[in-house]
């Protein structure tokens, strides 16, 4: 069967990076011989008149489209466009865009079948199904257009042993492989050149994004769950494919993409061991949360390369930790803030605003945390619902979401740095101004540090002090509204240059 895979942009203004989900479904089916064509869009950033044309000179069978909940408003024109073309070829969707949402979907876009959940044995049952001619409400783990409504088949078992699914090596080569090595490379090389774990011997920077597992431990509320608790590949077989990348397309910077890496202490031991023996000559980053780290953990991962961890922090307020389901302590975050920091190993500080119940105390909170820790690399979030989480449905039921296709438009090509939407009792006003409190004192940390560290003179910082005092006059006057808009305006501005 000839398949045309689609990956459309998620934020069309970001460093492409590679569909992971989409790529293991792939591997599958190149596996059982059909001929894919992959369409990263994301990548190449033609125009959508270049898409059209494009997809006009393609000669397919079936068309595979699937990512975040972003990519919505493209999805819905692209698809849409597609079946005008080709009315009567079948497109499957997936991934987080479309398995929760599916009332959405068949309504609004032009997509006929879902993959519901883990894609992997489900694409490749529904293709071998649809090419035999045979009966598509027998294959499980679907939702089928069906007139004004859809049909859902039987649930499909996650898979146990994820070593029985191959990593995408086949895949890899149909992509322009050297490009996305390149393009990541070159936004990870500046952050790693000031690095004492980066030596200047390794030159550029060639970065592969990987995984080594699915799922998470948590269940946040502010986090969608396609898939329940944490698996992870066998050590031997992460090794292996890291080792391959490395001589294959000589890959020196791994960037593990898992929900969470660290989710048992004996897998990470293991990991860590293996790498040693591997006697491969790489760095990499992970993700981990803030109550897994420890200094014992820490030497064991740098000894073998880790250079990043990212940890959600999320909140300095203990209430809305619990608000959030993290099953975590605020000494948590300040204890791997610490060490993170001693290690040099700290990337970013994500914190979220807004969340159902956040107050004014809340947020000074976590404004205390990034004060007394002296945090400067922030990212202060806007609590931001996404279909099936609980902050999802808790907007729905409160009336802050009146039309679900309106708002999955308004979130599209956005991230959760963007206000969208107040879920708190604060005014839009109050919200906006006390995130950029926390933005600001991030900005005032990295301005002291650098002072400290002669890289600018005090003058720099005498300027931030009066824009930031004049801004506080604004907002107690009442006029901070208008200097957001203006400033979102202006970031809007911006990333339309690099707009598709």
């Amino acid at each position: 069967m000839r398949i045309l895979i689609i990956y459309p942009p998620c934020r069309e203004s970001m460093t492409p990076t590679l569909p992971l989900g989409l790529l293991y479904v792939a591997q599958t089916l190149i596996e059982d011989g059909h001929t894919l064509k992959f369409f990263d869009i994301a990548l190449e950033k033609p125009t959508r008149d270049e898409v059209i044309s494009r997809i006009r000179l393609e000669k397919f069978d079936l068309m595979l489209i699937g990512g975040i909940i972003t990519t919505y408003g493209y999805i819905k024109w692209l698809t849409n466009e597609v079946k005008k073309i080709y009315p009567d070829i079948p497109i499957l969707g997936g991934g987080f865009v479309a398995t929760p949402i599916p009332h959405i979907i068949f309504k609004n876009t032009g997509i006929d079948v879902i993959c519901n959940g883990e894609g992997d044995i489900t694409v490749r049952d529904y293709v071998s199904t649809l090419e035999g001619g045979g009966d598509i409400s027998k294959v499980s783990g679907l939702f089928i257009r069906k007139d004004a409504s859809f049909l859902k088949t039987s649930e499909r078992p996650l898979i146990k042993n994820l070593d029985n699914i191959s990593p995408p090596v086949d895949v890899y080569k149909l992509l322009n492989i050297e490009r996305y090595i390149i393009e990541n490379g070159r936004s990870s090389q500046q952050m790693l050149e000031s690095h004492s774990e980066w030596d200047s011997h390794r030159g550029e920077c060639r970065h592969f994004v990987v995984l080594s597992g699915r799922g998470c431990v948590g269940n946040c509320t502010f986090c969608y769950r396609m898939m329940k608790g944490i698996r992870k590949h066998s050590v031997p077989y992460v090794i292996k494919h890291m080792k391959y990348l490395s001589e294959m397309y000589k890959v020196n910077f791994f960037e593990f993409q898992d929900e969470l890496f660290i989710g048992n202490n004996r897998w990470t031991d293991e990991f860590c061991a293996a790498m040693e023996e591997s006697n491969m000559d790489v760095r990499f980053t992970i993700s981990s949360r803030a109550d897994m780290i420890t200094e014992e953990l820490l030497n064991k991962l740098k000894s073998v390369g880790c250079i990043h961890i990212t940890v959600g922090f999320e909140s300095g307020s203990q209430r809305m930790l619990d608000s959030m389901k993290k099953h975590m302590k605020v000494e948590h975050n300040y204890n791997a803030y610490k060490l993170l920091k001693k290690y040099n190993m700290l990337k970013g500080v994500p914190t979220i605003q807004g969340m159902p119940g956040e107050t004014r105390e809340s947020i000074m909170e976590t404004l205390k945390f990034i004060q007394e820790c002296k945090i400067d690399s922030a990212a202060n979030y806007y609590a931001t619902p996404y279909p099936n989480s609980d902050i999802y449905q808790y907007a729905l039921k409160e009336g802050l979401i009146h039309d679900e296709e309106k708002y999955l438009d308004l979130i599209t090509d956005s991230d959760a740095g963007d206000f969208k939407i107040n879920l708190t009792q604060l005014p839009d006003t109050d919200l906006k101004y006390y995130t950029w409190l926390l933005r600001d004192a991030c900005r005032k940390n990295k301005l002291l540090n650098e002072i400290e560290n002669d890289k600018i003179g005090k003058a720099a910082y005498y300027k931030f002090l009066i824009k930031h005092f004049v801004i506080k006059i604004l907002y107690h006057a009442g006029l901070f509204e208008i200097l957001w808009n203006l400033n979102n305006k202006i970031e809007i501005k911006k990333r339309n240059t690099y707009k598709i």
